[in-house]
């Protein structure tokens, strides 16, 4: 009888040790991605707002001056 009783209280020591032991979860340390800020170009304005449309002449000054832009009318 006093054998058995032994076992019994082992086996109770077992347990509470079992709940003592909690799994420590690693936390993973995400690592944040930095978001690159795209700069918006500025629009450059144009020189003569009111002349672009009529005038041929500011055309061919662009031309010459080697920057290929074409003025939309």
């Amino acid at each position: 009888k006093k054998k058995k009783k032994k076992k019994k209280k082992k086996k109770k020591k077992k347990k509470k040790k079992k709940k003592k032991k909690k799994k420590k979860k690693k936390k993973k340390k995400k690592k944040k991605k930095k978001k690159k800020k795209k700069k918006k170009k500025k629009k450059k304005k144009k020189d003569n707002s009111n002349g672009c449309r009529n005038n041929n002449d500011d055309y061919e000054k662009i031309v010459d001056k080697g920057e290929e832009k074409i003025i939309h009318n």
